[in-house]
């Protein structure tokens, strides 16, 4: 183990409000929540404690934000734990030997898991810490993005606020405590599966079941799930190979895609299964009736709705449930009316926490974060089986792999008048029923995650099921189904991670701060150069003054401060920055830091260095810039109302130059192979005008659609594309770009839009093509093609395929993408000098041909050779890139040039327009 002594009484400052919390939330499991058992008290006081301490804070901050609402909630919470002890010092007796053993078996955990989750990357770091370090410095609440102020949030932010207030002044640093609250919370929910097992069966049981939470079904994000659970079961006759399949199965294992442990890299997954443990637990046992109970359950429910937004509202809905059949079952003994307020009373109160406390469930119900969510059947896919799944292995045997339908249809057999295990099988199938109806556009990869909360729920009913059965059975038959569980269920399941965390132990743990450029996988907090200039942000300006920074993500995180460089527009969850941001940060635009209404710029030399000769004399000119401080290379300026009023031209490079060239009656198409991030820039530039074609933001979750529409039969009158797609198809007047910058290009095909930049064609492009001497006879086009390739390391292989172009221009496939009809082999080859072909294109038969010097024709492997049916169609000729990757060779597409467009009539009749000339070709780089 390492140990840095300079972060120790930091450390042992975070270990005491970690055990307070934990001791708090075990006098609320005794006293408000009536839990008989000290062991499964101790263990649901992990989390009792964060989520009231957490949810308390969460509405303190509204009045008194940063690090006093914090200690206000702290004074809240342990003025409560007083007047529990106060109220009831009878119930919160403990036996020393079971806190001794619970606190043994909690560190020996905790020290397994912190090893291994060092073994993993923080997720989502940018959204994370941002949100952390915004909530600590006194930032508006809810919380706002750093890169979107003046909107709250869409995002779950309940692990952000206990990182952000729980972080000590001094020692560990942000990092760290993410690393040790993710292993708390796993050993937190791994303790309350165990003692659950143990009350409700026997040590056996927890032997057997509770490692099961390691197995890769547990994994909550799962892009291709083998199932919950992977059982191996004869598949034929034992043949050759059946010791190697079951070599495979026992000895290498079978989770491929986990963490180690699942989930740890997602910590507010395990945080919700506590919480939901936990509420439902107690709404199922702990039937005696105080104002107390409904008050703590619903604050965990509160809390829950800032960590999972799909959890808490099942949780809410199945405690509900519960509320109503105990109302039911004892109508005879209170009165009806007394018993419908006391079992509303604590469902009610969660559900305005819900709706008040912020994060994702206030922002739908609000509508703040503009819905996006339908109800419509999915084609569930088999990446994702519901119910079984079935791999044949050799030598006879296979895996079956089992669904949540089928696991929690296995627990309400084997326990159907347990509530608790009904309880969690109905979760599961709600959550079944969510991720096969349930569509959400802003971010419909979700659908993994709702996948991942059933298989969940389903496996913690069946362990609960499990155990129960086991301590029913006579020993003898007890050791028995003991061993078949453990060799059929367990251990196939659980053999790679239990190999990964023996190799996680055997590195250590590290009780440090990760420092930049450290091996390994942990990830240093992002500071800037200079502390100065940091602590002068922190000390001297507003919690919510813009700050422009070329680091934006760094300097918030280090900050507390906003950057503002996201889309305007509307409020996403991924850190992605915007046209206006691009333009104050290349060119100091005045424009763009109005718009973004900046109030300072963080600076540092080597930006200085890179921006344009006037915005270096606009930063040097006092009028307009004032320097605060200044460090090393970094300093700090506040903009000047000067500079605010400033009117000046843009660079012609900038979002905001192609904006004002855009009239507002002009149309925009974006072909769908231009890049998101930089066809959403440019979208987000051209709100005044009409944008057409594809264009999709799910991979930031932008909560907007920008109102694009699809592409008619007019012609554009600007044309969107990536810089390396050849114009070939325009005519030769309008085959120069009006604007361009390193990754797209903007065409006007009708010339309706004015050049933006001067464009000046480069001496030597990498590869120029030339089409010519087309020629149409019986139904088939012959052409030339002259490539001439300057530099042979940009390009390698060569292809031809066919696009369908029902539009006036081509609907310029994805990379990658299978918009193609027809492809066809290629016969170019990347060397320097010229080379020259003759073609003969047949749309009858979809075939290509290349003609020799003799005159002999070669037709060019095709895919299909299919003919091509009524429409217009264009031939391509694209060039490719070929990389070892090692393991396999990548063909990365690097240029696309249209060469010729068929248009065939429904009575058969062909027409053909050959895109003659001569044109430089830019390579994607």
């Amino acid at each position: 183990m390492l140990v840095d002594f300079a972060i120790v009484p930091g450390l042992l400052l975070f270990a005491a409000e970690l055990l307070v919390l934990a001791g708090v939330g075990y006098l609320i499991a005794r006293v408000a929540l009536r839990q008989t058992d000290d062991v499964l008290a101790l263990a649901q006081g992990l989390v009792i404690g964060l989520g009231v301490w957490g949810v308390i804070v969460n509405f303190v901050v509204y009045l008194i934000p940063g690090l006093a609402g914090a200690l206000v909630g702290w004074v809240v919470v342990l003025a409560t734990g007083a007047g529990l002890v106060w109220h009831a010092p009878d119930r919160i007796r403990l036996q020393p030997r079971a806190a001794a053993a619970i606190a043994v078996v909690a560190l020996a955990l905790l020290l397994v898991t912190l090893a291994g989750r060092q073994l993993e990357p923080i997720s989502h770091t940018a959204t994370q810490w941002g949100l952390a370090s915004t909530m600590r410095a006194g930032g508006l609440h809810p919380p706002q993005l750093p890169w979107h102020p003046g909107m709250a949030a869409p995002y779950h932010y309940g692990f952000d606020l206990l990182v952000g207030f729980l972080t000590p002044p001094v020692g560990p640093d942000p990092a760290l405590v993410t690393e040790l609250l993710s292993a708390y919370v796993f050993v937190s929910y791994a303790l309350i599966v165990g003692t659950l097992l143990l009350r409700r069966g026997s040590w056996l049981g927890v032997a057997a079941l509770a490692p099961l939470l390691l197995a890769a079904g547990t994994q909550t994000f799962l892009g291709v799930s083998p199932g919950t659970l992977q059982v191996p079961v004869p598949a034929g006759v034992p043949a050759p190979g059946l010791r190697a399949s079951l070599a495979t199965v026992y000895v290498d294992g079978l989770g491929a895609q986990i963490t180690v442990p699942p989930n740890l890299t997602f910590p507010y997954f395990p945080l919700a299964y506590a919480l939901a443990l936990v509420v439902l637990e107690r709404a199922v046992h702990g039937r005696a009736w105080r104002w107390a109970r409904p008050v703590a359950l619903a604050l965990l429910v509160g809390f829950l709705g800032l960590v999972d937004e799909a959890v808490a509202p099942i949780v809410l809905a199945l405690w509900g449930l519960l509320e109503v059949v105990a109302l039911w079952q004892t109508r005879r003994e209170r009165s009806i009316r007394g018993g419908v307020v006391q079992a509303a009373s604590g469902p009610v109160l969660a559900t305005l926490l819900l709706a008040t406390g912020g994060g994702v469930v206030s922002g739908v119900l609000s509508g703040g974060l503009g819905g996006g969510l339908s109800l419509s059947w999915i084609d569930h896919s088999v990446l994702r089986p519901s119910l079984a799944s079935f791999t044949a292995l050799a030598g006879g045997v296979g895996l079956l792999g089992l669904g949540p339908v089928v696991v929690a249809g296995a627990a309400l057999l084997l326990t159907r008048r347990d509530r608790l295990c009904v309880a969690l099988a109905a979760g599961s199938g709600a959550f079944v029923l969510a991720a096969l109806t349930l569509q959400f556009e802003h971010a419909q990869h979700d659908v993994a995650r709702i996948d991942g909360h059933a298989r969940n729920f389903g496996l913690l009913a069946l362990l609960l099921a499990l155990s129960l059965r086991l301590h029913d059975l006579r020993p003898r038959w007890r050791y028995t189904a003991a061993a078949v569980i453990v060799a059929l269920l367990t251990w196939p399941v659980i053999v790679t991670p239990v190999r990964t965390l023996s190799t996680a132990v055997g590195g250590g743990v590290q009780l440090a701060n990760a420092e930049p450029g450290q091996p390994g996988r942990r990830q240093a907090f992002p500071r800037l150069d200079s502390a100065r200039v940091a602590a002068y942000i922190r000390d001297h300006t507003d919690v919510d003054a813009r700050i422009l920074s070329p680091q934006e993500e760094t300097m918030s995180i280090a900050t507390g401060r906003p950057n503002a460089a996201g889309f305007t527009q509307a409020v996403h969850s991924t850190a992605s920055t915007g046209p206006e941001y691009m333009d104050a940060i290349r060119y100091l635009d005045p424009a763009a830091i109005q718009r973004l209404d900046f109030d300072y710029v963080h600076a540092t030399d080597a930006w200085i260095a890179g921006l344009p000769e006037r915005a270096n004399h606009w930063l040097d000119d006092p009028r307009l810039f004032e320097v605060l401080i200044r460090d090393g290379s970094d300093a700090l300026y506040r903009v000047r109302p000067a500079f605010m009023e400033l009117e000046a031209a843009p660079e012609p490079a900038s979002y905001e130059a192609l904006r004002r060239a855009v009239p507002p009656s002009a149309t925009v198409y974006f072909a769908p192979a231009t890049e998101e991030l930089h066809a959403l820039r440019l979208a987000s530039a051209l709100p005044h005008a009409r944008l057409v074609g594809e264009l999709y933001p799910g991979h930031i979750s932008l909560r907007t659609d920008f109102g694009v529409e699809a592409l008619g039969v007019e012609l554009p009158s600007l044309v969107i594309v990536p810089l390396w797609f050849t114009p070939s198809m325009f005519a030769p007047e309008f085959r120069q770009p009006v604007w361009w910058n390193d990754w797209v290009a903007a065409y006007s095909p009708d010339g309706a839009v004015e050049p933006v930049m001067p464009f000046t064609p480069p001496p030597s492009p990498p590869v120029s093509v030339e089409v010519s001497d087309g020629e149409v006879m019986d139904e088939r086009v012959s052409f030339t093609v002259s490539l001439t390739t300057r530099d042979t390391d940009r390009w390698n292989g060569q292809d031809w395929f066919v696009i369908p172009m029902d539009t006036r221009v081509p609907a310029y496939p994805k990379f990658g993408g299978p918009a193609s009809v027809l492809w066809m082999a290629g016969d170019f080859v990347s060397w320097e000098g010229t080379q020259r072909g003759r073609y003969e294109f047949d749309p009858g038969s979809g075939s290509l041909s290349a003609r020799s010097n003799d005159g002999r024709a070669t037709v060019l492997g095709e895919s299909g050779g299919r003919p091509l049916g009524p429409g217009r169609w264009t031939l391509v000729l694209r060039l490719k890139r070929a990389e070892d990757k090692g393991s396999y060779v990548a063909h990365d597409e690097v240029g696309f040039i249209p060469v010729l467009q068929v248009e065939i009539l429904a009575t058969g009749a062909v027409t053909y327009q050959v895109y003659e000339g001569d044109l430089g070709v830019r390579l994607r780089p």
